[in-house]
């Protein structure tokens, strides 16, 4: 959620279930717990008082910023040794899975096999 509200932030909660695929319930829980911790603040909308958008505060880009080093460092790790050709391949592999399990979650291609 913090990778999500660094690169777009101002988000409305219903907004973030939008692109997180998340129920609303579980982004309210994870949203209070970041709130408390101090890492997400929200604010009203001040062109709609209903509405209330979700902002980073500055210890929350802090914690963003070291998790990325972290997986950056834990990329490096994990694809060392790989060619440019295997990691063209490795992403096209894995992004027709992602195809695949978005269209089961939506009912689509669902196929008995026997």
């Amino acid at each position: 959620m913090l990778f999500l509200l660094m690169h777009d932030e101002g988000l409305t909660q219903k907004q973030i279930g939008e692109k997180t695929n998340l129920r609303p319930a579980t982004i309210t829980i994870m949203l209070n717990r970041m709130e408390e911790a101090g890492f997400v603040e929200r604010k009203q909308d001040p062109e709609d008082l209903r509405v209330s958008r979700v902002y980073i505060t500055d210890k929350g880009r802090a914690v963003d910023k070291a998790v990325q080093m972290a997986m950056e460092q834990l990329q490096k790790e994990a694809y060392e040794g790989f060619s440019n050709e295997e990691m063209l391949l490795m992403r096209r592999l894995l992004n027709h899975i992602k195809d695949n399990l978005e269209k089961a979650m939506k009912g689509e291609g669902r196929k008995v096999r026997h």
